[in-house]
């Protein structure tokens, strides 16, 4: 049968392994989700505060795992505009 779709027996097994089990991404979401909703005041939270949050509780993720899925839930904040050189000495 792997022979005639083309997938490899081992890679099967690993599928066929890893059907029931919630991957890292929705397991890393679901404790985001919590984190934020501990407190009104964890709503700003962004991805390196997250990253501090998640450490606290034992989970290790990276900045842009982190960026990735609360961008993708909508939790990522737009960044505030930093201005653009208010004091120039003329010359």
């Amino acid at each position: 049968m792997c022979h005639i779709l083309g997938v490899s027996t081992s890679g099967y097994f690993k599928y066929k392994k890893m059907i029931g089990r919630p991957n890292k991404d929705a397991i890393l979401s679901a404790e985001m989700e919590d984190i934020l909703n501990e407190s009104p005041f964890n709503d700003n939270y962004g991805a390196p505060r997250m990253q501090l949050a998640l450490l606290q509780r034992g989970l290790k993720a990276g900045i842009c795992r982190i960026t990735r899925i609360m961008r993708e839930h909508g939790w990522l904040h737009k960044p505030r505009r930093k201005p653009k050189g208010l004091t120039h000495p003329t010359t």
